[in-house]
């Protein structure tokens, strides 16, 4: 598995070098990506936990069964919020298509950014 894992690992790096010197991309730029990518992305084996899209036995599952699985999994983390702490007091059902349908999962590694400066605000993330 983990040899898998590092052949993965370097023809993503080898595919990444051929897309810098195929778009012409500045070797400062090339270097500061290549390095990122070495800092960060190779933590993928050490894989915070697991997300719901990685396990695609969770596919034949009953929709009424992944909605109450989903809840389970993300009301924790929207009771946090204050909206969604008195919005669960007064309607049940509107937390359950929140969670069905409006969340999911990011892994993301420290210094990765989610979000620009100036950039509009699309989506609401909670961390």
């Amino acid at each position: 598995h983990l040899q898998k894992l590092r052949a993965e690992r370097q023809k993503q790096v080898s595919l990444v070098r051929r897309y810098i010197t195929e778009k012409k991309v500045t070797l400062a730029l090339g270097n500061r990506i290549v390095s990122f990518l070495r800092q960060h992305d190779y933590n993928v084996v050490k894989r915070r936990s697991l997300s719901e899209g990685q396990i695609t036995a969770f596919a034949i599952l009953p929709e009424s069964m992944r909605a109450h699985l989903r809840c389970e999994v993300f009301l924790p983390s929207l009771h946090r919020h204050p909206l969604f702490k008195a919005l669960s007091k007064v309607d049940d059902a509107a937390m359950v298509c929140v969670c069905a349908s409006a969340m999911s999962e990011q892994d993301l590694s420290r210094d990765q950014e989610k979000f620009a400066a100036g950039t509009p605000a699309t989506e609401m993330f909670v961390v």
